[in-house]
C-alpha cells in the first residue's frame, strides 16, 4: 500500500505521540507488582504460558486444523450483559487496573484501545489499522511450528479479501490483528476477558520480532462484544 500525504503526516504525528507516551517503564513497580499477580495466579498459569501462535497453532481435539479461532473475538451479542460486565469488572479490580476513557463502540474499539495505550489518546486508530494490515500481509506466509501459515486462520474469505475487509473503518479488529500490534510495536498484550471460566487472561508475546521489555499493553475484553483499554492503578 503507497502512503499519500496525509498517510505520511499522521505517521510522523503518531510517532511523535509514541515517543512521547510509550513505552511504559519496565521497572515501574506497579506494572511489576501487576505481572507478578498474573504469573502467580494458578488460575491462569497455563494459560500465560502460551504465546499468541502457539494458541493457533495448538491442536484442538474434534477440529480441524483450520478452526477458525477469530470467533473468540468477533462481535457475537451477548445475552447476559449485566453479568459478564460484573464479571468483568470483577477481574480489573482483581489486577488493579481500570479505564480511564470511555472507547467507542462503532466497530473500531481494538483500534482505538491500541491508540490510547501507545500514545495516550484515540487519535490514531486508522494509522494503527493501516499498520496492522500492512504487516498481515506482508507476513501472510511465515510457517507456524504445524506447518499452517497465518493466513489458514481465516477461512471464510481469501486473504486478500479479509485484509481489504479489515482495513475498513469500522470492522472489527480480531485476534490476527493484535498478534500484527504484539510484532509491530514489539510490545506484550496482556487481555483480561469477561469470558467464563478460568482462562479469561490472554497474553500475546511476538514470536517473530524481538520484544522490548520496557513495553507493556493492557487491554479488557467484553466478550463478544467490545475492547477497552485499562490502566494500572497506582497505590
Amino acid at each position: 500500500m503507497s502512503e499519500s500525504i496525509p498517510e505520511t503526516k499522521e505517521r510522523m504525528v503518531f510517532k511523535e505521540n509514541f515517543r512521547k507516551i510509550f513505552p511504559k517503564s519496565y521497572n515501574d513497580p506497579t506494572l511489576v507488582s501487576f505481572r507478578q499477580s498474573l504469573t502467580e495466579s494458578k488460575l491462569l498459569s497455563r494459560t500465560l504460558t502460551r504465546s499468541t501462535v502457539n494458541f493457533l497453532t495448538e491442536p484442538i481435539i474434534d477440529f480441524p486444523i483450520k478452526i477458525n479461532f477469530l470467533g473468540l473475538f468477533q462481535p457475537v451479542i451477548n445475552n447476559i450483559h449485566n453479568e459478564a460486565k460484573n464479571r468483568l469488572n470483577e477481574r480489573l479490580t482483581l489486577y488493579g487496573v481500570k479505564a480511564l476513557r470511555e472507547i467507542p463502540g462503532d466497530g473500531n474499539c481494538q483500534m482505538y484501545s491500541l491508540s490510547d495505550q501507545l500514545c495516550g489518546n484515540l487519535n490514531h486508530s486508522k494509522y494503527i489499522r493501516r499498520t496492522l494490515v500492512k504487516w498481515l500481509q506482508k507476513n501472510s506466509e511465515i510457517p507456524l511450528s504445524n506447518g499452517c501459515t497465518l493466513k489458514d486462520f481465516v477461512h471464510d474469505l481469501s486473504w486478500e479479501n479479509y485484509c481489504a475487509k479489515m482495513l475498513k473503518e469500522g470492522e472489527w479488529g480480531d485476534h490476527l490483528t493484535l498478534i500484527a500490534a504484539s510484532e509491530v510495536f514489539k510490545t506484550r498484550i496482556i487481555i483480561i476477558s469477561s469470558i467464563p471460566g478460568d482462562n479469561f487472561v490472554i497474553d500475546i508475546n511476538p514470536t517473530f520480532s524481538q520484544i522490548r521489555d520496557d513495553r507493556t499493553i493492557i487491554l479488557s475484553h467484553y466478550a463478544e462484544f467490545h475492547y477497552g483499554s485499562v490502566h494500572l492503578i497506582n497505590k
